[in-house]
């Protein structure tokens, strides 16, 4: 037989086990005839790991990795917050939304939006126990790292299945930890796509071994989190239904269907998970999102002429595809590629199955106007999805090369890891890395100990307006803003959201070192000269001011108040 039928052969034998080779016929005809009776069927070869894989070194190895990961880093990030450090956007207010609903409440002072309005984090459901038993952002950063961490043995998981001994799966495990996205998404404090992460990678693992039941308990973990994450399973999804096609099980003895009805059976539950995934984003994102909101939705503006829905995008952009392009162009696809691909030595592009599944969150990233969408390491939340799914890539890769080239898997998995160093090293959040002053908060800040006394001078029930960076350390309780909030609407709801009330705040906590002089210091500035508030502590050479409400003595001196803050937080011309 020549070369070329040769290879059509070995196609067809792979895909739909038949061939015109009689030889090979026979064999495949012998390998299905059942076992005649009394004669005990041949035990099929597995690639499964010994059943007591604790006993392998490289398990060892990868535990204590991430061990010494999660302490490391997490260090770093419980210093990072207690140095104030840390935004009201976003740790504050999920710190709010978390508190908010242990105790009853949906609604974030700091967002101005219901905790449902503002995306679909069900996840809070389950923390907002914890904070009965004194929960607060350190814990919700603890468990955050960890999870991160916990990502590490569902590659490990994957690969050592799919590359045929622990050592090397133990070695992919690693590379997901020295990912500058992985160790950014600890670095930016929580965040609910970044709790999505390793529950998708185990989702995975569970769909390539068909054990349905726990997959879906792990994209349940993994879509409580956000509405994107029903896009990232949708797709993966598709490819799971296309992988049962190209690699169908032999067909059981009577079977009369036909192969392709074996295919379509095979394929059923991809295909409903599919189905699901997509009703839970329409539903998330076109019904419940906006009418827990208001009407609009805090993504909204960010695509400019593309819409302010993704069904706007979607039909704006096979209408205008041209925009598509231009707005691609703009935001330097190029090197947002060179970003995240590059820490795995581009060997994600190897495995479509990743490139495809991150797809969507990649259109997302790339089509919005703002900078911060597409920037791996400033906000590395953004791309917390699309990190997942090129690691995914990076292991179907490497599958390949193993069944195609496996003197050459040990080498390219070293390269990836060198890779995955340098470039955590001199672009990541690494707490030893080139950048480490970038992301971490050096020690010494004199003023740290009067910005503590100032967060523990008002009581657990005042309502407080602060400067951002105190905000997360006030986020437990019913009211607190973000200056110049209440006053003036910065970062609050969305467009047509209902004005805050400015006299229910009772104290006004400001530092004076990053209040800009601009409005929000003309705002503060005027607040103090009218009479509304008077100072009640200062420290730290008197950059940390806090400040008391004066209770009016008259309903004409409320008024007055009332009228003088209104011009103060709109000035005539």
């Amino acid at each position: 037989m020549d070369p070329a039928s040769r290879l059509a052969d070995d196609l067809a034998v792979s895909v739909v086990g038949e061939t015109s080779d009689p030889l090979i016929a026979a064999a495949l005809a012998e390998a299905r005839t059942p076992p005649a009776q009394g004669v005990a069927e041949p035990r099929k070869a597995t690639a499964k790991m010994p059943a007591k894989l604790w006993r392998e070194p490289s398990v060892w190895g990868l535990t204590t990795v991430a061990v010494v990961w999660t302490a490391w880093i997490y260090l770093q990030v419980w210093r990072r917050h207690d140095r104030f450090g840390t935004f009201d956007n976003d740790l504050g207010f999920h710190s709010q939304y978390i508190w908010q609903i242990a105790h009853g409440r949906w609604f974030s002072t700091i967002l101005g939006l219901h905790a449902f309005g503002h995306n679909s984090t069900f996840g809070y459901l389950l923390l907002a126990p914890l904070s009965w038993f004194g929960g607060g952002p350190h814990t919700w950063n603890f468990i955050q790292t960890a999870s991160l961490a916990s990502g590490a043995f569902a590659v490990f998981s994957i690969s050592r299945r799919r590359l045929g001994t622990p050592g090397l799966g133990a070695a992919m495990g690693v590379i997901w930890l020295l990912q500058p996205v992985v160790q950014g998404n600890a670095w930016e404090t929580f965040h609910p796509e970044s709790m999505a992460m390793a529950p998708l990678l185990f989702a995975y693992n569970a769909a390539d071994q068909r054990r349905w039941r726990r997959f879906a308990a792990w994209a349940f973990l993994a879509i409580i989190w956000k509405a994107d994450v029903a896009l990232f399973l949708a797709v993966l999804a598709l490819v799971f239904a296309w992988k049962q096609r190209l690699r169908p099980k032999d067909l059981p003895a009577g079977w009369t269907g036909g192969r392709s009805r074996m295919q379509l059976r095979n394929a059923r539950r991809p295909l409903a998970i599919f189905a699901l995934s997509l009703v839970w984003f329409f539903v998330c994102m076109n019904v419940m999102i906006p009418r827990l909101s208001g009407g609009g939705t805090v993504f909204g503006g960010l695509y400019g002429r593309l819409g302010d829905s993704p069904s706007e995008v979607v039909i704006n952009g096979l209408r205008h595809p041209t925009w598509i392009a231009e707005r691609v162009g703009s935001n330097d696809a190029v090197k947002y590629g060179r970003d995240l691909l590059t820490p795995l030595a581009l060997s994600a592009l190897g495995g479509p199955e990743g490139l495809l599944i991150g797809l969507p969150q990649i259109g997302v990233s790339l089509l919005a106007e703002r900078q911060f969408t597409h920037d791996p390491f400033g906000n590395p939340h953004y791309q917390a999805l699309t990190a997942t799914a090129l690691m995914i890539g990076s292991i179907e890769a490497m599958s390949r090369l193993r069944r195609r080239r496996p003197t050459a898997l040990i080498p390219a998995i070293a390269i990836i890891a060198a890779f995955g160093l340098a470039t955590t090293a001199s672009w990541g959040a690494l707490p030893s890395g080139v950048r480490r002053n970038t992301f971490w908060v050096p020690p010494g800040d004199p003023s740290k100990t009067a910005k503590r006394a100032a967060v523990e001078f008002v009581g657990p029930d005042s309502v407080v307006s602060a400067t951002y960076l105190l905000v997360p350390h006030l986020a437990e309780r019913e009211g607190v803003y973000s200056f110049p909030n209440p006053w003036r609407q910065v970062f609050y709801g969305v467009v047509g959201t209902p004005p805050p009330n400015p006299r229910a705040v009772q104290f006004l906590i400001v530092d004076l070192q990053i209040l800009s002089e601009g409005p929000d210091r003309e705002l503060y500035d005027c607040l103090m000269t009218v009479g509304s508030f008077r100072e009640a502590s200062r420290g730290a050479k008197g950059q940390i001011i806090v400040s008391k409400r004066v209770q009016p003595t008259s309903e004409e001196q409320r008024e007055q108040f009332r009228l003088a803050e209104d011009q103060c937080a709109h000035p005539a011309g």
